[in-house]
């Protein structure tokens, strides 16, 4: 089972034993096969994933790591005498019992576990019978396949069985692969050469996957099978001890080198006593949880670079203590700033159309001439009100007005979710009505007002496409499938009927203040370049590196409310990057100089006034302000 938003791995060991399941996972919701054999008493584990296509053998105190590069299989050597191969079930010394319950037929002892990473928690509960057999593990928050960031993952556990199994074939489960015997022959060799275990450590730690490695073309592949291992002593088997589940703790010991392993080596690091990983190790259980297929050797190398180059960025402003947020790793921490600009700033494209004028200043989007970007008036607060007369903060996360973080995914339709973030919200305010309006509709349809589909636009003729065109369509009838289509909107009800928009003027924060408390979440555009944006995880965003020009304002989001955390003003704002990103999908930004261009040119949807209700528009305000 799995549950729409989940993501299911089947992963299973024995001692040694053997087993299978299936992931799905991610947002296409590919699905895995993945089988375990692991002999604890001799120190190995066979790890098989793509129906044996991607495979790694630990003996020895080796991984050797047999996956696919182009059209050939290539083979990675990596480790040393001594290493240790850890369990890949949970370690339980940190698990409390939970009681036990009925988990599809089957008795089960649940077993909980917290996780705490900042103001995050990460929620981990493992079942399993009360004979030791483990069923299901259920991971709420923190990326447990790379630590990257929160996501929920359902590892469904298909099989499981003790002993080692009795196929004719079963000694060659922890034999070298042929394909593996040059390079770990030169490993051996570079080792024997070095003559302590100090330089053995070394000597393996200098080894390059990229060096030496050994190919075999396709047509060889069904001959290159594991060679039997011959020795009887190696074929004993045990059972589950009659405390389980509880397994003893193994002892790592991590040695570098660039390798190169397959999604199946990450049953290990998908259970949630992840392990200090070395940056190449991390970059690759980071490659495969995140679907990163490289193209060559080189382009594996460079977003390497990227990675641990964005890692240390991350960590190192981390540890300042003045930085008034935190940063972390995440979806894109090995794109190179071009791609990352390309695909999720698709407006940077669009700054030709942003007009200057004679005295250098630059022309908002809701000045520019002609009729879809036109608003029909302009806010600029209530005379004579100060901020005394407004709430304290202002929060519309969790009303009516809120129907959830939403991904945009890799469709540069932030403009999109922009619009309809208002739309969802000023709606709300004025009927009373729960309302999440179509982002496909906008991406099909509205393309003679400005907007590019997927390739970028302005919120701004979106709302006058919506005013002229008769109303939107709920987002699930017309549903979002993230590139562009055939425009339906005439196939379905549109019930969300607006008038145009109205434009908060440019740099007035009172006003803009006054207006979210008001009417509800707000069209603004914002500066996203600077890369700590892209990694934000929390706290109030205050970055000198922010502009406040219209040209340099290259995406859109939502504005939900504001408030002061740690002595900071902050504008509460809502991305279209998933509830992943950021601090659960949000960010707070500083008020001020350094807004990011929050206050530059923000838009407010207006509904048609046959539908507003006096006594429905109080009844929002109240439920946003924060008076405490």
């Amino acid at each position: 089972m799995v549950t729409p938003a989940g993501k299911s791995l089947g992963a299973v060991s024995g001692r040694p034993g053997a087993g299978g399941g299936e992931k799905i996972s991610r947002r296409a919701g590919e699905r895995y096969t993945v089988k375990v054999w692991y002999d604890e008493p001799n120190n190995r584990m066979r790890v098989e994933s793509y129906d044996g296509e991607d495979v790694v053998v630990s003996a020895g105190g080796y991984d050797y790591t047999v996956i696919p590069r182009i059209d050939k299989l290539f083979c990675d050597v990596w480790g040393g005498p001594g290493r240790l191969v850890y369990n890949p079930l949970p370690e339980m010394e940190f698990w409390e019992f939970g009681g036990t319950i009925d988990l599809d037929g089957k008795e089960a002892n649940v077993w909980q576990r917290q996780n705490k990473a900042g103001n995050k928690v990460s929620q981990h509960t493992f079942y399993a019978t009360p004979d030791g057999v483990p069923l299901r593990l259920h991971t709420i928050g923190v990326n447990i396949m790379s630590g990257s960031h929160f996501d929920e993952y359902l590892y469904t556990f298909k099989s499981f069985t003790t002993g080692f199994p009795d196929s004719p074939d079963a000694a060659a489960l922890f034999a070298v692969p042929t394909v593996c015997e040059e390079e770990i022959e030169e490993l051996r060799r570079k080792h024997a050469e070095a003559g302590s275990e100090a330089a053995v450590a070394g000597a393996a730690a200098g080894i390059d996957a990229n060096a030496g490695a050994t190919m075999v073309g396709k047509e060889e592949q069904e001959q290159q099978q594991p060679k039997g291992l011959g020795e009887e002593g190696e074929e004993q088997g045990t059972t589950v001890p009659e405390d389980a589940p509880c397994w003893a703790q193994r002892q790592r010991q991590e040695l570098g080198g660039r390798r190169q392993h397959p999604f199946a080596w990450q049953v290990h690091s998908a259970l949630p006593n992840a392990w200090s990983l070395d940056h190449a190790m991390s970059y690759n259980l980071w490659s495969r949880a995140h679907g990163r297929v490289h193209q060559h050797a080189h382009d594996y190398d460079k977003r390497l670079d990227r990675f641990v180059a964005v890692a240390a960025k991350v960590q190192a402003h981390n540890t300042r203590p003045d930085a008034s947020y935190k940063l972390k790793l995440n979806q894109w921490a090995d794109w190179h700033p071009e791609e990352w600009r390309s695909a999720m700033l698709p407006n940077l494209r669009l700054k030709p159309q942003v007009q200057q004028r004679p005295d250098g200043t630059d022309v908002l989007i809701s000045e520019m001439p002609g009729a879809p970007y036109r608003p029909k008036s302009t806010f600029r607060g209530t005379p004579g009100l100060s901020r005394a007369d407004l709430p304290p903060s202002v929060d519309w996360r969790g009303t009516g007005a809120d129907p959830g973080v939403k991904d945009q995914g890799m469709c540069g339709s932030c403009y999109t979710f922009a619009a309809t973030g208002t739309m969802d919200g000023t709606w709300f305010v004025a009927t009373g009505q729960r309302r999440s309006f179509s982002e496909q509709q906008i991406i099909d349809c509205a393309w003679d007002y400005g907007p590019n589909g997927c390739f970028g636009g302005y919120y701004q003729p979106v709302l006058n496409y919506v005013a002229e065109q008769g109303g939107m369509a709920l987002e699930q009838d017309y549903t979002y499938r993230g590139e562009p289509g055939y425009c339906r909107a005439s196939n379905h009800t549109r019930v969300g009927l607006f008038s145009g928009y109205m434009n908060v003027e440019s740099r007035n924060e009172l006003a803009l203040m006054e207006a979210v408390a008001k009417y509800g979440p707000i069209a603004v555009s914002v500066n996203a370049d600077p890369e700590a944006f892209s990694f934000y995880s929390e706290g109030v965003f205050d970055e000198p590196a922010c502009t406040t020009r219209m040209r340099d304002l290259d995406h859109t989001v939502t504005l939900f409310g504001y408030g002061s955390q740690d002595g900071k003003d902050y504008w509460l704002v809502r991305n279209s990057w998933s509830h992943f990103w950021g601090d659960d999908g949000y960010i707070k930004i500083v008020r001020g100089k350094h807004d990011c261009g929050i206050a530059t040119d923000p838009a407010v949807a207006l509904v048609v006034d046959r539908h507003v209700r006096p006594e429905a528009q109080a009844a929002a305000q109240r439920e946003a302000a924060r008076w405490d």
